[in-house]
């Protein structure tokens, strides 16, 4: 019986894998359309708020695809501006205000200018490999345990032990 449910166990993780491998395009949009509803909603909801200010810290990047998608939001107002989260110096005294609708190239910036789209894909494309990897050695562990206990069943089986009442 352990045997079928490490088995069990076994093919959902296989199965979950070959699904997120076959369903990547639709996780990348799914994720582009999330961070573009993050950033409308930005301001609104304390929750996405510190969501998204969490992401541009940890993540170093700011908007979706630049800066310059936060000058349509609602937070923007109009403005070409983006939140403190994308500073540099991860304080609100930066620049982050009045800004360009391009990065000039002979100026550094004191907020980040590469969006986070193209840094989790990155990250993600980069690491996948690995993120696999371990996957599929965890999932094959599953399967070594189920030949085990159905060894362990066999020789239980064949020592006909007294049981203890």
């Amino acid at each position: 019986m352990y045997a079928a449910f490490l088995i069990v166990i076994f093919v959902v993780m296989l199965s979950t894998g070959a699904a997120g491998f076959a369903y990547k395009r639709k996780l990348e949009k799914g994720f582009r359309d999330g961070l573009k509803n993050a950033l409308n909603q930005y301001g609104n909801d304390t929750e996405i708020s510190t969501g998204m200010d969490d992401l541009q810290q940890k993540l170093k990047c700011c908007g979706s695809n630049d800066y310059s998608d936060w000058f349509t939001t609602s937070f923007a107002g109009g403005e070409k501006k983006v939140p403190t989260s994308c500073c540099k110096d991860g304080k609100s005294t930066c620049q982050h205000t009045n800004l360009p609708d391009l990065p000039p190239t002979n100026v550094t910036m004191e907020i980040y200018t590469q969006g986070c789209y193209g840094t989790v894909l990155d990250f993600m494309q980069g690491n996948m490999g690995v993120i696999g990897g371990v996957a599929l050695g965890i999932s094959f562990l599953q399967l070594f345990g189920a030949l085990f206990a159905c060894c362990l069943a066999k020789n239980i089986n064949k020592s006909k032990y007294e049981q203890v009442a």
